[in-house]
């Protein structure tokens, strides 16, 4: 097996190489199933994509099945045709898309395969469901048992074989997986609360669970070199750059639309750089255009949300992306009972539409929450029919939207770092995977420096009504004698120390973040640091 072509893969290299070691550790006896989870539009089905063409075909099969509005006979058949077209075509024979043919071409290589494959065909005609799938999922064994070849089953949307109505559908392919030593499972899903659950309940095995790997959005920088990449020699200034990241909210299916769009609009304009102007063409055409691709995604998603009069569900979507985060301010302002708002809120996260922290409910994805208030919004509050007022609304605060951005982008970061924790309100947030309570601030202030530190580092000192933390910020690596450092020069000041916060914009070293921890340091990283300004709707730190 050969991975091939990482070069100009963007972001997702540390998974697509534990792909392939999870591969070569299955050919060698070890073999540890993943699940890939993350929100909507993150790109876990392009790494899927990618992994699929990196790998050279030898003595593994790979099936690959998209499960999201699939039937159980499209599933049947993909599975079937997976396996005996990429087995024939590893033969050097050619071979045909169509599984009648495909069947009636292996029928004397793999007899045993075949004619499983006709019986889950003869389960489906007659109507029985479950038969076909628990006939469907032990096909990999048999077709491996007889080729000796291994199989990696990939899954998209794994989560989605539940609308099937097939009883005990998730304990039936737990049972396969244990007994289906031959055969790797690697799993997605954009609803990972949902995905966590079935895991940890009903695909919790015997021997060897799940590994969970979570797929983020781009980081800071990988989106920088992701839009000078796809912009392909159209300029842009370091500061749209910086707005783009932060109102596509660092997905790059968002990234990758806009700057084609862009690319579009500086061709037509005989520009070479992009402009405000071009920028804000190239989104009303994508995000405010009715038939633009992700105002008609977005429309229809809407649609499909408030089907059969749900007209609640749109209410909460408007008002949390009004800020409104908080389940007593949502209730207060749509004027509705909390036991009618609660449980809506509950499938609206079930569904990966809304997020709960704490006590905080927001939508995750920027630009669809976005879209909400200045697109979905305006419409249904229009009073005069007509786009053209709406339109030039729209290019009005978009362009606002840009230069507040700019100005508040051009702010030294302890400022930032400041505003951010003068939001917070006696509240506790989880944060990968840890809870942080975040107090009530008294006062505030920047320190130019700390007596014998380092300059690379900036300090905030923090009061509360108990005591004093201090924030320690860098923008580079850290070293463990830093750390050391740092911990012995705060003892030696006077003021009571409550907490001591270290946000670190570049990754630590983990002997760096061991040593930090012990000195009893909370570490917030790039993914911490985003997760609460996007709960407290503030722009990136770019």
């Amino acid at each position: 097996m050969v991975m091939m072509g990482l070069d100009k893969f963007y972001g997702r290299k540390d998974i697509l190489e534990l792909l392939k070691k999870r591969v070569l550790d299955f050919k060698d006896g070890y073999r540890q199933n993943i699940a890939l989870l993350g929100e909507r539009y993150i790109g876990k089905t392009s790494v899927l994509h990618k992994f699929l063409e990196s790998i050279e075909l030898r003595s593994v099969i790979p099936v690959y099945v998209d499960l999201e509005n699939r039937e159980l006979g499209q599933f049947c058949e993909r599975i079937s045709s997976s396996l005996l077209y990429q087995f024939l075509r590893s033969r050097g024979q050619s071979c045909h898309e169509d599984l009648k043919l495909l069947l009636e071409s292996a029928q004397d290589t793999l007899p045993l395969t075949v004619k499983s494959i006709r019986r889950i065909q003869a389960h489906l005609a007659h109507g029985r469901q479950a038969d076909a799938y628990r006939e469907v999922i032990a096909l990999p064994q048999i077709f491996s048992s007889e080729t000796g070849l291994f199989c990696v089953l990939i899954l998209d949307e794994f989560q989605a074989l539940d609308d099937w109505d097939i009883p005990d559908v998730f304990r039936d392919l737990g049972k396969t997986i244990m007994t289906q030593k031959q055969c790797l499972y690697i799993v997605s899903s954009s609803l990972p609360s949902t995905a966590e659950t079935i895991l940890s309940e009903k695909l919790s095995l015997l021997f060897g669970n799940f590994e969970v790997r979570w797929v983020e959005p781009f980081s800071i920088r990988t989106c920088q070199e992701f839009i000078v990449a796809h912009l392909q020699g159209v300029q842009i200034s370091d500061s749209l750059r910086d707005f783009l990241i932060d109102f596509t909210g660092r997905r790059p299916l968002y990234l990758k639309l806009l700057c084609h769009e862009l690319r579009t609009y500086c061709s037509l304009h005989g520009q070479s750089e992009v402009f405000v102007p071009v920028l804000t063409e190239a989104v009303k055409s994508v995000l405010f255009n009715p038939w633009g691709v992700l105002s008609r995604h977005f429309d229809l998603f809407m649609d499909a949300l408030c089907f059969k009069g749900n007209v609640l569900n749109a209410r909460i979507l408007l008002v949390l992306s009004n800020g409104k985060q908080k389940l007593k301010d949502i209730t207060h302002l749509m004027n509705v009972k909390q036991s009618l708002i609660s449980p809506r809120i509950s499938r609206l996260i079930e569904g990966g539409h809304v997020v709960k922290n704490g006590k905080f409910f927001y939508i995750d994805d920027r630009l669809f929450r976005y879209w909400l208030k200045f697109v979905f919004q305006k419409r249904q509050q229009a009073i005069e029919y007509g786009l053209e007022r709406q339109m030039q609304d729209f290019e009005k605060e978009f362009v606002a939207i840009v230069e507040h951005f700019q100005i508040t982008n051009q702010k030294d970061v302890q400022a930032r770092i400041i505003e951010l924790f003068n939001c917070f309100d006696d509240e506790a947030v989880q944060m990968n995977g840890r809870r942080y309570k975040l107090p009530v601030f008294q006062r505030l202030s920047s320190i130019k420096r700390l007596d014998g530190a380092a300059d690379p580092f900036a300090f905030i000192e923090a009061r509360t009504s108990s005591g004093n933390w201090c924030v320690v910020l860098t923008r580079r690596s850290v070293q463990e004698q830093e750390i050391a450092n740092i911990a012995a020069h705060l003892k030696k000041r006077n003021q009571k120390l409550e907490r001591c916060v270290l946000i670190a914009l570049e990754d630590l070293d983990e002997n760096v973040r061991v040593r930090a921890l012990q000195e009893r340091m909370w570490i917030w990283n790039e993914n911490e640091l985003n997760t609460l300004l996007n709960i407290y709707d503030q722009s990136y730190i770019v």
